[in-house]
């Protein structure tokens, strides 16, 4: 989880809510909604009676410290049905963040001032505002209605890692404009043609991570393609083996994963810089499949949010996922 490697923190818990909150404070569907609800959050949690340790104690357990930065946090669960799986054995912590069908929040009562404002208390009145322009957001939906949403804010700076450390991340299966291509794959049989690779969207707060072990990191997405071209055609002396689709995604991408793992990295960070709010995508290589479960072919994974390699908890274990899904997923209970 990134940020995370090695703490070992304890925190205390605060008394669970109930299941179903009876009215909403904030929502994650559109941009205005997410400057505002930037705005009004804390930067710092730093007291163990702040709802924010119950939110946050769903997601990490105890393995999180105070004080606790929010603006680490790219990635905001929605009040639903995975909300409340995660967090059943805590009682299901009430969390106030409405469900969004489309770029609206479902209908719901609003929260009383006082009962929003457990989760605004100790907001610092003098810090630098956060505008409209500078915020883009990732809605991830299942069945229809929203499981979360990743905010891009353009101040948040990129922090790639380092090898063998972990990063939060979420995919999806059935996501307009970021949903699976049918010939994605990681796998160590390469049944799928040219290693296309398997894609991940960053996002620190999902509780679901994996380890970089060897990483390459691209800072610009296009250049990056092209120098890998380059360098792999003057070591082979052959250009990359051509994709077997021919759509402009698998073009364009097709080469970061086959040429990184020739050159034995076991993933790739790349900054998707030419975006209005660029995106930070983790893309993992066959070679880190055949390093950790050569034996899983390529049709089990073919369509599917889960992937070939370990893929951890953040509050501890492991994540069994559900290939059924349209987003990746856990066996929460």
């Amino acid at each position: 989880m990134t940020g995370m490697t090695g703490m070992t923190g304890m925190t205390a818990m605060t008394t669970a809510a109930p299941l179903v909150p009876s009215c909403t404070c904030f929502s994650l569907c559109n941009s205005q909604n997410a400057t505002s609800f930037l705005n009004a959050i804390p930067d710092i949690v730093d007291d163990v009676q702040s709802p924010w340790v119950s939110y946050l104690s769903v997601i990490y357990g105890t393995n999180f410290l105070l004080p606790f930065e929010l603006k680490r946090l790219e990635f905001f669960y929605s009040m639903g049905t995975r909300w409340q799986n995660m967090s059943v054995h805590l009682d299901a912590v009430s969390w106030p963040m409405a469900q969004c069908a489309g770029s609206h929040a479902l209908p719901s009562a609003s929260c009383s001032a006082a009962e929003c404002g457990i989760w605004t208390k100790n907001h610092e009145s003098n810090r630098i505002p956060i505008f409209e322009k500078e915020v883009g957001v990732q809605v991830l939906f299942e069945h229809g209605v929203s499981v979360g949403t990743i905010v891009r804010w353009r101040r948040t700076h990129w922090h790639p890692r380092p090898n063998h450390t972990n990063v939060e991340i979420f995919r999806t299966s059935g996501h307009p404009g970021i949903s699976l291509a049918p010939y994605e794959s990681c796998t160590c049989d390469r049944s799928g043609g040219p290693a296309y690779g398997c894609w991940f969207l960053k996002a620190v707060g999902t509780g679901m991570y994996i380890n970089l072990q060897n990483t390459l990191v691209l800072p610009y997405k296009r250049a990056g393609i092209d120098f890998l071209a380059g360098r792999y055609k003057n070591d082979t002396g052959t250009a990359a083996p051509e994709a077997r689709s021919k759509t402009l995604r698998s073009l364009f991408d097709r080469h970061i994963s086959f040429i990184s793992g020739h050159f034995g990295h076991d993933t790739i960070q790349v900054r998707y810089d030419e975006l209005p709010h660029p995106v930070s995508e983790v893309v993992v290589t066959s070679r880190y499949a055949c390093a950790t479960n050569p034996e899983l072919k390529y049709e089990l994974y073919r369509r599917t949010p889960c992937v070939p390699i370990p893929v951890h908890l953040s509050k501890g274990g492991m994540c069994n996922c559900q290939r059924k899904s349209v987003l990746l997923n856990c066996e929460w209970r």
